[in-house]
């Protein structure tokens, strides 16, 4: 998926912001939710291709490769600039284009949907951060058809995503913008994160 494709459909999702706290500024809270739910993600999905990559195809294999080349960069660049807005030094521009980095990088890991490239299934109009949500909170995982398209051996790490999605939401601000305490939390997560064995091999 396109960087200018993602920032349309955040622009989209921002137009559309209806479970977000009155005075809240809807950028900074998805900007926020896209961190989270996607630092877990991209984490989950290295770390289950380092412990399975001679199980895996060689097209996740290749994809989780060219997503560890940027991810580290990318996540602390998205949160550099959250912080850069929130002090009023960064443009919204700015932040929507690190946030649409970070997305196209989901995108490229949600390996279970047997597309390594593009928008979540059957939802072009929607980020992958956003359908991950909605994904883990209606999920039936007894329905064979769920998984119908699944890569093998991918449902696991589906279902560990989605697990620490609705983890994410329960435990950080998801309608409004964080705290000084979960911002920092989030920061000190963030780059103990990214340093991880499996981020860079």
């Amino acid at each position: 998926m396109k960087i200018a494709s993602l920032i349309s459909l955040v622009l989209l999702m921002l137009s559309g912001c209806a479970a977000i706290q009155p005075g809240a500024d809807a950028l900074l809270v998805r900007t926020e939710q896209s961190e989270a739910i996607g630092l877990v993600t991209v984490d989950a999905a290295l770390r289950f291709e380092s412990e399975n990559r001679e199980a895996l195809p060689v097209a996740v294999r290749k994809a989780a490769a060219g997503v560890r080349s940027h991810a580290a960069r990318a996540f602390v660049s998205l949160d550099d600039v959250r912080l850069a807005y929130k002090a009023g030094t960064a443009s919204e521009s700015r932040v929507l284009v690190a946030m649409a980095v970070v997305e196209e990088l989901v995108s490229q890991v949600i390996w279970w949907t047997g597309e390594l490239n593009g928008s979540p299934a059957g939802r072009p109009d929607i980020s992958p951060t956003q359908m991950l949500l909605i994904e883990a909170e209606t999920y039936d995982s007894e329905s064979p058809a769920a998984w119908a398209t699944a890569v093998p051996l991918a449902i696991t790490l589906a279902k560990e995503v989605y697990t620490l999605v609705l983890s994410v939401k329960e435990s950080l601000g998801q309608d409004r913008a964080w705290t000084a305490d979960e911002a920092a939390k989030f920061r000190s997560k963030l780059m103990t994160t990214v340093v991880q064995p499996h981020w860079r091999k």
